[in-house]
Protein backbone atom coordinates (compact mmCIF):
# COMPACT_ATOMS: atom_id res chain seq x y z
CA UNK A 1 0.00 0.00 0.00
CA UNK A 2 1.10 3.52 -0.96
CA UNK A 3 1.90 5.53 2.38
CA UNK A 4 -0.84 8.04 3.64
CA UNK A 5 0.96 10.86 2.59
CA UNK A 6 2.52 11.74 -0.86
CA UNK A 7 3.87 13.87 -3.48
CA UNK A 8 5.40 13.43 -6.83
CA UNK A 9 5.30 14.30 -10.72
CA UNK A 10 2.98 13.82 -13.84
CA UNK A 11 3.65 14.37 -17.34
CA UNK A 12 0.18 14.39 -19.59
CA UNK A 13 -1.34 14.59 -22.67
CA UNK A 14 -4.35 15.98 -23.41
CA UNK A 15 -6.96 16.12 -26.48
CA UNK A 16 -10.86 17.57 -27.00
CA UNK A 17 -12.89 20.52 -28.48
CA UNK A 18 -12.62 23.66 -27.43
CA UNK A 19 -15.55 25.87 -28.29
CA UNK A 20 -17.25 29.35 -28.16
CA UNK A 21 -20.87 29.75 -28.14
CA UNK A 22 -22.59 33.27 -27.17
CA UNK A 23 -23.83 33.51 -23.46
CA UNK A 24 -27.01 31.50 -22.59
CA UNK A 25 -26.81 29.47 -26.05
CA UNK A 26 -25.83 25.88 -25.77
CA UNK A 27 -25.27 25.36 -29.48
CA UNK A 28 -21.46 26.29 -30.10
CA UNK A 29 -20.65 28.70 -32.72
CA UNK A 30 -16.58 28.13 -33.19
CA UNK A 31 -15.41 24.62 -32.79
CA UNK A 32 -12.08 23.53 -32.70
CA UNK A 33 -9.88 20.62 -31.70
CA UNK A 34 -7.32 20.98 -28.73
CA UNK A 35 -4.35 18.67 -28.06
CA UNK A 36 -0.97 19.05 -26.46
CA UNK A 37 1.19 18.31 -23.48
CA UNK A 38 1.03 19.26 -20.11
CA UNK A 39 3.66 18.00 -16.71
CA UNK A 40 3.50 19.26 -13.03
CA UNK A 41 3.53 18.41 -9.48
CA UNK A 42 0.84 16.49 -6.94
CA UNK A 43 0.52 16.05 -3.63
CA UNK A 44 -2.06 14.22 -1.65
CA UNK A 45 -3.25 12.15 1.10
CA UNK A 46 -4.99 8.54 1.72
CA UNK A 47 -7.02 6.76 4.55
CA UNK A 48 -7.42 3.74 4.60
CA UNK A 49 -9.74 1.09 5.83
CA UNK A 50 -9.06 -2.50 5.13
CA UNK A 51 -8.58 -2.47 0.99
CA UNK A 52 -10.72 0.56 1.06
CA UNK A 53 -8.78 3.64 0.43
CA UNK A 54 -9.89 7.19 -0.17
CA UNK A 55 -8.40 10.90 -0.16
CA UNK A 56 -7.70 13.60 -1.68
CA UNK A 57 -5.36 14.67 -4.40
CA UNK A 58 -4.48 18.23 -5.71
CA UNK A 59 -2.40 18.80 -9.36
CA UNK A 60 -0.83 21.67 -10.77
CA UNK A 61 0.63 21.69 -14.13
CA UNK A 62 2.23 24.09 -16.69
CA UNK A 63 0.69 23.27 -20.34
CA UNK A 64 0.69 23.30 -24.06
CA UNK A 65 -2.34 22.67 -25.49
CA UNK A 66 -3.31 24.41 -29.15
CA UNK A 67 -5.60 24.24 -31.74
CA UNK A 68 -4.97 21.30 -34.13
CA UNK A 69 -3.69 22.30 -37.55
CA UNK A 70 -2.12 25.40 -36.17
CA UNK A 71 -5.17 27.09 -36.88
CA UNK A 72 -3.93 30.18 -34.12
CA UNK A 73 -0.35 28.67 -32.81
CA UNK A 74 -0.25 31.75 -30.54
CA UNK A 75 -3.62 30.36 -28.42
CA UNK A 76 -3.26 27.48 -25.91
CA UNK A 77 -3.62 26.19 -22.86
CA UNK A 78 -1.17 27.13 -20.28
CA UNK A 79 -1.94 25.97 -16.94
CA UNK A 80 -4.03 23.58 -15.27
CA UNK A 81 -4.95 22.82 -11.24
CA UNK A 82 -6.69 19.86 -10.59
CA UNK A 83 -8.62 19.08 -7.01
CA UNK A 84 -9.28 15.35 -6.55
CA UNK A 85 -10.93 13.41 -4.37
CA UNK A 86 -10.14 9.74 -4.55
CA UNK A 87 -11.52 6.53 -4.04
CA UNK A 88 -10.09 3.22 -4.93
CA UNK A 89 -9.52 -0.58 -3.84
CA UNK A 90 -5.88 -1.43 -2.90
CA UNK A 91 -4.93 -4.90 -3.70
CA UNK A 92 -0.83 -5.62 -3.29
CA UNK A 93 1.30 -3.47 -4.25
CA UNK A 94 -1.35 -2.06 -6.44
CA UNK A 95 -4.16 0.49 -5.92
CA UNK A 96 -7.21 0.81 -8.51
CA UNK A 97 -9.08 4.35 -7.70
CA UNK A 98 -12.16 6.39 -9.41
CA UNK A 99 -11.86 10.26 -9.23
CA UNK A 100 -13.94 13.42 -9.19
CA UNK A 101 -13.26 16.75 -8.38
CA UNK A 102 -12.76 20.28 -9.92
CA UNK A 103 -10.42 21.28 -12.37
CA UNK A 104 -9.14 24.97 -13.71
CA UNK A 105 -7.31 26.13 -16.34
CA UNK A 106 -5.80 29.30 -17.93
CA UNK A 107 -6.33 29.88 -21.71
CA UNK A 108 -4.32 32.60 -23.62
CA UNK A 109 -3.85 34.08 -26.87
CA UNK A 110 -2.91 37.48 -28.78
CA UNK A 111 -6.10 39.50 -27.14
CA UNK A 112 -7.49 36.98 -25.58
CA UNK A 113 -7.32 35.32 -22.06
CA UNK A 114 -9.96 33.14 -19.60
CA UNK A 115 -9.72 31.71 -16.80
CA UNK A 116 -12.11 28.71 -17.14
CA UNK A 117 -13.45 26.66 -14.05
CA UNK A 118 -15.56 23.56 -14.20
CA UNK A 119 -15.27 19.10 -13.12
CA UNK A 120 -12.90 15.92 -13.90
CA UNK A 121 -13.96 12.50 -13.06
CA UNK A 122 -11.75 9.37 -14.07
CA UNK A 123 -9.78 6.19 -13.15
CA UNK A 124 -6.23 5.33 -12.70
CA UNK A 125 -4.04 2.88 -11.03
CA UNK A 126 -0.78 3.28 -9.17
CA UNK A 127 1.84 0.82 -8.09
CA UNK A 128 4.19 0.67 -5.42
CA UNK A 129 8.00 -0.41 -6.95
CA UNK A 130 9.13 0.01 -3.40
CA UNK A 131 8.60 0.77 0.46
CA UNK A 132 8.04 4.46 -0.46
CA UNK A 133 8.05 4.76 -4.83
CA UNK A 134 5.06 4.72 -6.73
CA UNK A 135 4.21 4.54 -10.37
CA UNK A 136 1.16 5.70 -11.95
CA UNK A 137 -0.98 5.97 -14.84
CA UNK A 138 -4.60 7.83 -15.23
CA UNK A 139 -6.98 8.89 -17.58
CA UNK A 140 -9.50 11.30 -16.86
CA UNK A 141 -12.05 14.34 -18.42
CA UNK A 142 -11.60 17.80 -17.67
CA UNK A 143 -14.67 19.50 -18.92
CA UNK A 144 -14.69 23.65 -18.03
CA UNK A 145 -16.04 26.74 -19.40
CA UNK A 146 -15.86 30.49 -18.96
CA UNK A 147 -18.58 33.49 -19.28
CA UNK A 148 -15.72 36.44 -18.64
CA UNK A 149 -13.38 36.33 -21.81
CA UNK A 150 -11.35 39.09 -21.92
CA UNK A 151 -11.43 40.42 -25.69
CA UNK A 152 -14.77 39.21 -26.24
CA UNK A 153 -18.27 40.22 -25.15
CA UNK A 154 -20.99 37.89 -24.52
CA UNK A 155 -19.17 35.06 -25.16
CA UNK A 156 -18.84 31.71 -23.82
CA UNK A 157 -15.53 29.51 -23.99
CA UNK A 158 -16.30 25.44 -23.13
CA UNK A 159 -13.44 22.65 -23.14
CA UNK A 160 -13.66 19.69 -23.02
CA UNK A 161 -10.71 17.31 -23.00
CA UNK A 162 -9.62 13.85 -22.32
CA UNK A 163 -6.35 13.29 -20.45
CA UNK A 164 -3.79 10.61 -19.68
CA UNK A 165 -1.42 11.35 -17.70
CA UNK A 166 2.05 9.23 -16.05
CA UNK A 167 2.62 10.03 -12.67
CA UNK A 168 5.89 8.77 -10.38
CA UNK A 169 5.64 9.82 -6.82
CA UNK A 170 6.88 9.56 -3.17
CA UNK A 171 5.00 8.31 -0.22
CA UNK A 172 5.60 9.50 3.46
Amino acid sequence: MIGPGYVGGIYGISTGGHDYSDIGNTTPYVIYDVDGTYYGGFAGYNFQRNNLVFGAEVAVSAADVQVIDNAFPLYSYDSYIDLKGRIGYSFGNALIYGQIGASFAHWIGPGEEANLAGFNYGAGIDYAISDRIFIGLEYFIRDMSSDDITGLLDTTLQTNTQNIQVRIGFSF
